[in-house]
């Protein structure tokens, strides 16, 4: 997604290596804008207006990107759609959701054309938990720019989280082709066959990664190359490396912290969330849907510690967290399997065993994070039952997918 204040600065082609994900903080993934104008695929004045702040506006929208700053510059321009699509991005990043998509549903509408528009309503719409107002937006979007390869990374990543994972394949494997390189399409094409249990298609897509350039995810796709082969100290070996560029990484977090806890060693697992998630230690703990899969983890460490009634108001935070986001949904608005985790962390083992049932009867899919409780659990029934239900529908992906190659509708492996 485009920042929300250019300054001047000139965009990159998805082509550049650090390219990244749309849906992160990090500064290296708010370099998609333009995309789509780059490519030739959108208006002219969108292109001039991607290229550099507009000058009719006092950069209001410059100063932070608050809620304010917008709501004055759109005193000036009523009618400026790209103010509304930033405004959306920015009230979608501090959790106003349902704030978000009635701002993005304006810029649509001032501007149906355009397809990041589109893009952004579809991220919101899915993030809300409506996956059939994203599939008809990421739909529209690639309608109006089909050489995007922006917008198809948005439709993988939708169709990842949606446990969609052939079709995530599609998507990420056609935006490759026409970005080679292009990172985060990489790590989808990637992940999707680790999540379809196809490994050798995995480390197949994953040796594709160049860790000699500044592409962040090559790290993240060499942490599960490690993973799948059973290699676990070298896995967290390069999620360690990854955070030490990457700040916002929360899955290299979660992964290290999960280690901690694996090796008994709470203080450890404090000092790590102390230091990129402080509002977790506090006296009244904040969580997050980006936080809440840390719940379980922390609330171990604390008890191990003698913190009880810290532990226990953390553990309320997040089973509120829980209880008031989906399962499934685009982006870090979905707490998966959060609940099982602290259930566990808890001791309460049959109420973990029933989450998990419920999770997989939502709708839930991801065998990554299903595998990381079989320690845990996995002589239960009930776990087995879910890798069986993951593994029925990753044969009819799969099935699918070939039939897609078949029919020549998806790239060829890059030679």
């Amino acid at each position: 997604i485009e920042p929300v204040a250019h300054q001047g600065r000139k965009l990159p082609h998805a082509s550049d290596k650090r390219y990244v994900n749309a849906n992160s903080s990090h500064p290296c993934q708010q370099r998609h804008a333009g995309q789509a104008t780059d490519e030739g695929t959108q208006r002219a004045d969108h292109r001039a207006l991607q290229q550099e702040e507009p000058h009719d506006l006092p950069a209001l929208h410059a100063q932070g990107g608050e809620h304010a700053h917008f709501a004055r510059a759109l005193e000036f321009s009523p009618n400026y759609s790209d103010l509304y699509r930033w405004h959306a991005q920015q009230l979608r990043d501090i959790g106003e959701l349902e704030a978000g998509l009635s701002i993005a549903e304006r810029a649509v509408a001032l501007d149906p054309n355009f397809a990041i528009n589109h893009s952004i309503l579809a991220q919101l719409n899915g993030q809300n938990g409506r996956m059939d107002e994203a599939i008809r937006g990421h739909e529209r979007a690639l309608e109006l720019a089909p050489e995007s390869a922006f917008i198809l990374d948005q439709m993988a990543n939708f169709y990842m989280n949606a446990g969609d994972f052939g079709r995530a394949n599609v998507a990420a494997r056609r935006a490759y082709a026409l970005s080679p390189g292009y990172g985060l399409a990489l790590l989808y094409a990637s992940i999707s066959y680790y999540q379809l249990g196809d490994f050798e298609g995995f480390r197949r897509w994953a040796a594709l990664a160049d860790r000699s350039g500044e592409n962040i995810w090559a790290y993240f796709i060499t942490a599960l190359e490690f993973q799948s082969e059973g290699d676990h100290d070298q896995s967290i070996g390069e999620f360690r490396q990854l955070l030490d560029s990457w700040r916002d990484c929360w899955q290299c977090v979660q992964q290290i912290a999960v280690d901690h806890m694996n090796r008994g060693q709470p203080e450890s697992l404090l000092n790590l969330v102390e230091t990129y998630y402080p509002e977790m230690m506090d006296e009244n703990p904040e969580v997050s849907t980006v936080t809440v899969e840390l719940v379980g983890p922390v609330y171990w460490s604390m008890q191990e510690i003698g913190r009880p009634e810290q532990a226990e108001k953390l553990l309320g935070a997040g089973m509120r967290v829980v209880a008031s986001h989906p399962r499934i949904a685009i982006g870090r608005n979905a707490v998966g399997i959060a609940d099982v985790t602290m259930h566990l962390a808890r001791g309460d083992r049959q109420f973990a065993l029933e989450a998990l049932t419920n999770a997989v009867e939502s709708g839930w899919r991801d065998r990554i994070e299903l595998q990381s409780l079989a320690e845990a659990i996995g002589d239960e029934p009930e776990y087995q039952a879910a890798m069986q239900v993951i593994e029925a529908d990753s044969a009819n992906q799969l099935a699918w997918l070939a039939e897609q190659e078949r029919l020549g509708n998806v790239p060829p492996f890059p030679e």
